[in-house]
């Protein structure tokens, strides 16, 4: 069920006929004035998503103070080049609207300040910072935070930025394309946790040709010339993997056919269980193949009911070993599924792994 994004204010909307900002459906339904803390968006390429995070910079920008004073924006994208296309989108509608007396800008420490040429002082405060820089990333108190190009920005460097907006519980906006490196988790992560309707999380993916910017033929002609995959990713938006899809439907399982149980094949099976409202996910995957060739995700059922459903898909899978988190509730529930005669390998959960 999508969730209801929070009204935005009627000073908002006279800034952006200010700007002339006109959101797309997307960004008004899903991006601009929704109330959870973390807004994950994968998007195609051309889709607006410069001219939204720009948007949600000026949001962030004219909220006022809070306990710790005066707004303090930050930007993260993979490199500077990167953030600049946001903040550089900024600042064209501040020089249009206000002059560039409205603003001062050090480019060498990559900062904006807003001037209050009437009271003389200064105000709100934009940063942005760099991927390349790890360390770079760490020590500051963000009023509310834009990550661009988040595909691209390892998982070691946004662990690193992740505590800057919590002093202040801070939105966080996320945009990026679906093409990450194997070895990247968090962007994804995020994104699923939209997904399942989590407290404080929200997700969406807007594909090229559901947005004004790019014509049907170029579309159709970049399909000829890109692998299937690649096309989805990074016109789609779809987070596609070389060997199956996580698809938008929970219902559906990974692989559209569920191969028949083969008794001469290894198979190996992990569990997430679910506490209140969030989802239980069983995965079965063909160990020598690593394809998961079924899923099955539901919530808001009875833990006696829970566990005999999780049972049964592990009799009809010939009984694999089981993968299953460990850390807090998790516990009991290893317990539970152990009585059931389950052969489970318990992980635990920390801040490390």
């Amino acid at each position: 069920m999508t969730k209801t994004p929070s009204n935005l204010t009627q000073g908002t909307l006279r800034r952006w006929q200010l700007f002339g900002y006109v959101p797309n459906a997307w960004a008004k339904d899903h991006i601009n004035g929704r109330p959870e803390r973390f807004v994950t968006a994968t998007t195609g390429r051309q889709t607006g998503k410069t001219v939204t995070a720009a948007i949600e910079i000026d949001m962030g920008m004219c909220a006022p103070p809070d306990f710790v004073g005066a707004p303090w924006v930050g930007v993260l994208a993979s490199t500077y080049e990167k953030a600049d296309l946001s903040v550089g989108r900024y600042m064209e509608m501040l020089t249009a609207t206000f002059g560039k007396n409205s603003y001062r800008v050090n480019q060498n420490k990559h900062e904006l300040v807003i001037v209050d040429a009437a009271a003389g002082t200064l105000g709100a405060r934009l940063k942005w910072l760099s991927a390349e820089d790890v360390y770079g990333t760490v020590g500051y108190s963000f009023s509310k935070a834009i990550v661009d190009e988040a595909q691209a920005i390892p998982d070691i460097v946004y662990t690193k930025f992740r505590p800057t907006p919590d002093v202040r519980e801070a939105q966080v906006r996320i945009f990026g394309t679906p093409d990450t490196t194997l070895a990247q988790t968090w962007f994804e992560g995020l994104w699923l946790r939209g997904q399942d309707n989590e407290n404080n999380y929200h997700s969406t993916s807007v594909a090229s040709w559901d947005t004004p910017w790019m014509k049907e033929d170029t579309i159709r002609d970049a399909k000829t010339q890109m692998p299937n995959a690649e096309y989805r990713r990074l016109y789609g938006g779809e987070w596609v993997k070389e060997v199956g899809l996580v698809f938008m439907d929970p219902k559906v399982a990974v692989l559209g056919n569920v191969p028949k149980f083969d008794p001469k094949k290894r198979y190996i099976m992990s569990v997430d269980f679910a506490v209140y409202e969030d989802f239980n996910v069983v995965l079965i995957g063909e160990l020598a193949t690593r394809v998961v060739i079924y899923k099955e995700r539901w919530n808001n059922t009875d833990p006696i009911v829970t566990y005999d459903r999780m049972a049964g898909i592990w009799e009809r899978f010939g009984r694999p070993w089981v993968y299953a988190d460990a850390s807090g509730m998790g516990i009991p529930m290893v317990a539970e599924l152990r009585d059931r005669g389950m052969r489970i390998v318990p992980i635990t959960f920390t801040a490390t792994n």
